[in-house]
C-alpha cells in the first residue's frame, strides 16, 4: 500500500490559487514520489483542479453528505463530489465533528456514501490538535465496500487526561465493527509521533 500525501485548503483559496496545483502536480511529474499526492480543495474548484491535475494528482472533496440526494441545502453528496471528478473525500475531520457536532455514527455514514460513489476516503477522527490518532487502513472494512478507505481515530487533550491513549481509540474502533479478518494481511495500523 503506497503512503498517501494529502493537503486540505480547508475554507480557503479561489481560482486565482489554482496555479499551485498545476505547480504541484507539474513537481510530481518532473519528480515522481513514492506517495499517491492529493489536494482537497472546496467543492467550487474541484472540477477545474481535477483538469489543471490532469491525472497526476488525486483531487478530493472535503465533506459528503450520507445521502444521495434531497433537502439539505448546502451540503453536497458523495455522486456530486464523483460527478465533479473527486477521487477522494474526507471525511469525520476535527473541524467538522468540533463545530458540527459529527459523531462516529455520522462520519461511518459518510464513510459507506463515499464508497458507494466509488469515492477513496480520508477519514479523520482526531477531535483536538494535541490529541493522538491511529491510523487503520483496509480494502473493505472501513468503507464497507471493495475500495481502499482509511479511518483514524483519536480523542481529545481532555480525554487524553483521563483515560489511556489506547483504550479510547480502541472504543472507538470496536464502535464500528471489527475488521474483517480476511483483511488482517492489508491493515495498517500507525501511530503517529
Amino acid at each position: 500500500m503506497r503512503p498517501l500525501i494529502a493537503g486540505n485548503w480547508k475554507m480557503n483559496g479561489l481560482t486565482a490559487q489554482l496555479g499551485e496545483i498545476e505547480a504541484m502536480a507539474a513537481s510530481v511529474t518532473a519528480k515522481p514520489v513514492l506517495a499517491d499526492v492529493l489536494i482537497c480543495t472546496p467543492a467550487t474548484l474541484i472540477a477545474r483542479a481535477v483538469q489543471i491535475a490532469d491525472g497526476r494528482i488525486g483531487i478530493g472533496g472535503q465533506d459528503c453528505h450520507a445521502a444521495i440526494g434531497g433537502a439539505f441545502t448546502g451540503d453536497i453528496s458523495a455522486e456530486m463530489l464523483k460527478d465533479a471528478g473527486a477521487s477522494w473525500v474526507i471525511v469525520g475531520h476535527s473541524e467538522r465533528r468540533q463545530h458540527h457536532g459529527e459523531t462516529d455514527a455520522i462520519v461511518a455514514a459518510k464513510s459507506n456514501a463515499a464508497g458507494r460513489a466509488g469515492l477513496r476516503v480520508r477519514s479523520n477522527h482526531r477531535q483536538h490538535a494535541r490529541g493522538c490518532d491511529l491510523l487503520v487502513t483496509s480494502s473493505r472494512w472501513w468503507s464497507g465496500t471493495g475500495g481502499d478507505a482509511c479511518g483514524c481515530a483519536g480523542h481529545t487533550l481532555g480525554s487524553a487526561q483521563t483515560a489511556p491513549t489506547m483504550e479510547a481509540m480502541l472504543k472507538q474502533l470496536t464502535r464500528r465493527g471489527s475488521p474483517d479478518s480476511q483483511d488482517s494481511d492489508q491493515h495498517r495500523i500507525q501511530v503517529p509521533p
